[in-house]
């Protein structure tokens, strides 16, 4: 079989939040997994977030990714594998567009499009395609929002939150809030309640530093991890960001917390769950998960019609982007002579670096990096410029007569990494 573009993935759609959290991961598991994969496979890459975890790798046969996932018998049965080049490419440019997630149009799939962008270069297991595939898909998804509109609809699982705090509180700029965590998810949380002019909030963390520091930047109060049960006791809303789980209510205190004749609101934003499913069974509890949220928050876009709009262009530029991938298939000359000058620039830096690690600073050392890719494309010169003429010319009989009519091509549609 030739080379494909495969994916496998589990999913919000199909799969509860206790089977997705087998494989919630953090930046070092993901790239402990690229490293493994990237043995088996001839380029990968991984979208890990909250609804998902998908796998997307070039190789002759899927079945690398079938035994990646096979590695966890509780997926069976969840597991959405796609077959083809084309069948990938739309579903990355379907989820990158905010098509797939949750809440249609939410904008957080981009951010968390680039990180898996940065693990998989820090890795090195993205090549020319995948790569191109990435930063395409950002793009497109970047263009969805513009032209559909969905950018004015779109909303966050955060967000959906804090609507439905809005919904089941009254003054609920009065109320007192604990966010539990310093990640991502919690600094997202903390922006959406700075931003609607939330000021009571305790940030409680195991890293009281970083907790501190988010502190003076949101102009709130920092606590250790040993002061949650406090700190809880006197919240009304009580929000989980973090990535492991946390004891809110220890069996000594339920008693004495639940004389207090209150109801507290907790969100839990962790994946995996920050805290016990069993707190829902109070009755002066009411917490909400990722799927809670899910079920209770409908996108607008439902009936506004974007959604419509938004799937045209996503098919539309994965014909496109098929159509590049052909182009780069009968360029193998021009493939290698890029991943050439990738390696003379990564072997030159890994020399240079370490080096200077001591002289410069890490804004420093980036702007090196970014320097040494223009240099090797400036250094191309003419080579590097459109192949689409050329390579829509497949009566080539051999590489060296492709090579001879460069000059003759049109502007070169695919991209290079900066790392």
């Amino acid at each position: 079989m030739a080379r494909q573009v495969f994916a496998a993935e589990i999913s919000h759609e199909d799969t509860p939040l206790f089977v997705r959290e087998q494989l919630a991961a953090d930046e070092d598991t993901v790239k402990r997994h690229l490293a493994d994969l990237s043995v088996l496979v001839d380029e990968v890459f991984i979208l890990s977030s909250c609804n998902r975890f998908t796998v997307y790798a070039i190789s002759d046969n899927i079945g690398p990714l079938t035994a990646f996932f096979a590695q966890y018998p509780g997926l069976k049965g969840y597991v959405q594998f796609y077959y083809n080049t084309e069948e990938s490419v739309t579903h990355l440019f379907a989820v990158a567009s905010g098509l797939l997630s949750p809440i249609k149009g939410d904008h957080q799939v981009l951010d968390q499009l680039n990180q898996a962008h940065k693990l998989a270069l820090e890795t090195g297991s993205l090549g020319i395609t995948l790569d191109n595939m990435l930063r395409e898909a950002i793009r497109i998804g970047k263009r969805v929002r513009t032209e559909t509109g969905i950018d004015k609809f779109c909303s966050s699982v955060v967000d959906a939150g804090i609507e439905l705090l809005y919904n089941r509180l009254d003054n609920l700029h009065d109320k007192q809030f604990v966010v539990v965590g310093t990640g991502k998810i919690a600094r997202l949380a903390l922006r959406y309640l700075y931003n609607e002019g939330i000021r009571n909030i305790v940030i409680v963390s195991k890293d009281l530093d970083r907790a501190k520091q988010l502190s003076e930047l949101y102009g709130t109060k920092a606590a250790g991890i040993e002061d949650l049960h406090h700190h809880v006791k006197q919240a009304d809303v009580v929000i989980g960001g973090t990535h492991y789980e946390v004891s809110l209510f220890p069996e000594s205190y339920l008693s004495g917390f639940f004389e207090l004749e209150k109801t507290w609101f907790i969100l839990d934003f962790g994946m995996p769950r920050n805290f016990n499913a069993k707190l829902a069974e109070h009755s002066a509890i009411e917490l909400y998960n990722l799927d809670d949220l899910k079920r209770l928050h409908k996108s607008p876009l439902d009936a506004f019609g974007g959604i419509e709009a938004a799937w045209t262009i996503v098919m539309r530029e994965a014909k496109a982007f098929m159509e590049i991938l052909m182009q780069l298939e009968f360029s193998p000359v021009l493939v290698a002579y890029w991943n050439r000058l990738q390696y003379i620039k990564n072997r030159e830096l890994n020399v240079l670096l370490p080096k200077l690690n001591d002289q410069l600073s890490s804004r420093d050392l980036e702007r090196i990096k970014k320097q040494a890719q223009k240099l090797i494309r400036n250094i191309s010169g003419d080579l590097t410029k459109c192949t689409r003429t050329l390579t829509n010319n497949c009566k080539a009989e051999n590489p060296a007569e492709l090579i001879r009519n460069t000059d003759s091509s049109s502007q070169i549609k695919f991209n290079l990494s900066l790392n």
